[in-house]
């Protein structure tokens, strides 16, 4: 009866009007809603970018303003424990939001730099602007026995499509004006090259004529254009390393002990295997693998780069797997070996500014724990050492007033030494040590 009655209805003229009209009214709101809903969804889209970059700023308290004064704020924030050197973390540092303008500074500030010579991985090496010889050689791997760098000036900074060459000592005796630093504009014009080449030993001579970059001390460096504290102690660091090594060697040799420099890369897992070959060359075997490569990078979470996190991680953590899995072979098939990891009481309690760092050394506490486990049963014992705050190329660029307030909070009422590490890692490497494995061991003065 009611679908007759709707046929009917329908079929009536009048109705039919009545009908096109009402479908009419109902598609013109059909198309309002839809245009209000698509701009609520706009409009919620838009309100939820900018509500994800308020609560950036909000959680951590960082205004576009960038002022000291709001950094240091910051600073308190983010946990008051260990407030001055907080402040050195932050000081004239800037938060980058923008991943597109952060690519493209990246693609814009990069040279191409040419290393040649004694070093381990000669090749083209990329730098960010402003590097400086020393850059360059650490990037190519460092320098190899043979190297001699007392006549190049580490501190010069490099320009795009510089090629540096580092010489022997065979080099030097050969050729006394041996040209370490040469630039080529890529045409073939012979006299420009020249030119510039020219250019860049006065530039080296004119600071060398006022302080001898070799034998300078930390505070004659920085009085150099562009050269602060970290750069200077940097340089130190490499000169000493070098004069460390070659002494250690010559003192090694006298008691009739064979020893054996390698150098190479930690994070190129190709180059950590060379060095494991060379060694089982000399030597036939491998008894004792001490890991102990490290850097830092040090800053605020949301201030620390994607590269600066990796770098880290790249050294001391993947750094700690290459050699480590070049290695394990050989002492599994002489059934005995001993294997210590440097790790940190940061990958244990965690350190403000120190994400990356902290993050690298726990998973080496990771990496041992399960290594232990694994190669147990052929007798090779994995352990880790944990240094608290020990004096080194690493705590030298801090203040003398931050290490002061650090040393307050340890109750040994000192920071470690080098030796206070080492005797743990040979107790570790002795018969003494032998049902131990597995283990972290802290070396900090008492600080939990």
């Amino acid at each position: 009866m009611i679908k007759s009655w709707f046929k009917k209805f329908i079929f009536k003229r009048k109705n039919k009007g009545i009908i096109v009209i009402a479908s009419i009214i109902v598609l013109i709101a059909v198309y309002k809603i839809a245009r209000e809903a698509i701009r609520d969804y706009n409009t919620q889209n838009n309100f939820d970018i900018v509500s994800t970059e308020n609560s950036i700023n909000d959680t951590d308290n960082i205004t576009s303003n960038k002022s000291k004064e709001n950094d240091k704020e910051v600073a308190q924030e983010e946990g008051k424990q260990d407030e001055s050197m907080q402040d050195e973390l932050i000081q004239d540092e800037e938060i980058e939001v923008s991943k597109d303008e952060n690519k493209k500074d990246s693609i814009k500030n990069k040279i191409y730099i040419y290393v040649s010579g004694e070093v381990n991985n000669p090749g083209v090496v990329i730098l960010d602007e402003g590097s400086r010889i020393i850059d360059a050689i650490d990037s190519a791997g460092g320098i190899t026995q043979n190297a001699n760098i007392t006549k190049i000036n580490l501190a010069y900074v490099l320009e795009d499509g510089t090629k540096v060459n580092v010489p022997s000592n065979k080099d030097l005796k050969n050729d006394s004006s041996f040209d370490y630093i040469t630039r080529s504009p890529g045409d073939g014009n012979e006299e420009e090259k020249s030119s510039i080449k020219d250019e860049g030993q006065k530039s080296s001579s004119k600071i060398n004529s006022k302080v001898n970059i070799n034998t300078a001390t930390q505070t004659e460096l920085e009085t150099l254009p562009g050269i602060g504290p970290s750069l200077a102690l940097k340089i130190i660091n490499y000169r000493k390393e070098n004069d460390d090594l070659e002494n250690i060697k010559n003192e090694i040799e006298k008691t009739n002990v064979k020893f054996l420099a390698v150098k190479g890369d930690v994070t190129d897992i190709d180059s950590t295997q060379q060095m494991v070959n060379d060694i089982i060359k000399e030597y036939g075997k491998i008894d004792v693998l001490v890991n102990n490569a490290g850097i830092t990078k040090d800053t605020l979470l949301v201030r620390m780069k994607k590269e600066e996190f990796e770098d880290v991680i790249d050294v001391n953590l993947i750094g700690t797997f290459n050699i480590t899995k070049n290695v394990i072979p050989y002492m599994i098939k002489q059934r005995k070996g001993r294997i210590i990891n440097i790790s940190s009481v940061v990958g244990i309690s965690g350190n403000a500014g120190q994400t990356n760092y902290s993050a690298s050394k726990a998973g080496i506490i990771g990496f041992t724990k399960s290594l232990a486990k694994e190669v147990g049963s052929r007798n090779i014992l994995v352990n880790a050492v944990a240094p608290g705050f020990i004096e080194t190329q690493m705590t030298d660029i801090l203040k003398d007033e931050v290490k002061e307030e650090i040393s307050k909070k340890i109750p040994l009422k000192r920071m470690g030494t080098v030796e206070d590490v080492a005797n743990v890692v040979k107790f570790l490497t002795s018969e003494d040590s032998s049902y131990i494995t597995g283990q972290v061991i802290q070396v900090d003065g008492g600080m939990y």
